[in-house]
């Protein structure tokens, strides 16, 4: 399957109407496929801020997540839903939520359409560490960092259109995101 670009704008539109914006945390529950992809840059583009939440994690360490984080929501599938706490509000992606997203309209949210406008230091991510030293601590990365990440990224590497890049770390690792959005950024292809 192949992620086009509507699918993460489809995504962001649909997150929008149900209160997704900027500061406002949306937890990502699901395993590595194109819908997660799609579904990282619909918040992203809603403007909010994501939450990776492993499916492989211990249930108590998704518990204490979630506790700290406090996530609007949670979107999952219906394959790993059963491993949140019952109280976490959660939206599925399962093929009634992809003809909702067939629905929507296929344009980037303007700062006009989005819940408030998004700046540059707003959350993108929050990032638990690993708890190696006591409980793990929950970490937020601005859009401007991500953003200034990915511009060294290209300066030092120089990405081209015809590369491949491998997302291969879980997306509870912060090097997922440059895995994961700097082919995406500059027309690369990104592997699975």
């Amino acid at each position: 399957r192949y992620y086009t670009s509507s699918s993460g704008v489809s995504s962001a539109n649909w997150l929008r109407d149900r209160g997704v914006g900027p500061e406002v945390i949306v937890g990502v529950h699901a395993g590595r496929a194109v819908e997660t992809v799609a579904t990282v840059l619909g918040i992203l583009k809603a403007g909010g801020a994501y939450l990776p939440l492993d499916p492989d994690y211990p249930t108590e360490r998704l518990a204490y997540m979630l506790q700290d984080a406090q996530p609007a929501c949670v979107l999952t599938t219906i394959k790993v839903s059963e491993l949140l706490p019952n109280h976490v509000t959660q939206l599925l992606v399962d093929p009634g939520t992809q003809s909702e997203l067939e629905r929507q309209l296929k344009t980037n949210p303007a700062d006009t359409q989005r819940i408030s406008p998004l700046q540059p230091l707003h959350p993108a991510y929050v990032i638990y560490t690993s708890g190696s030293t006591g409980a793990p601590k929950g970490v937020v990365v601005s859009h401007s960092a991500i953003v200034n990440r990915l511009l060294w990224m290209q300066s030092a590497y120089g990405l081209q259109s015809d590369d491949r890049v491998l997302q291969k770390t879980s997306i509870g690792f912060d090097v997922s995101v440059w895995e994961s959005f700097w082919p995406l950024t500059h027309g690369a292809t990104l592997v699975l």
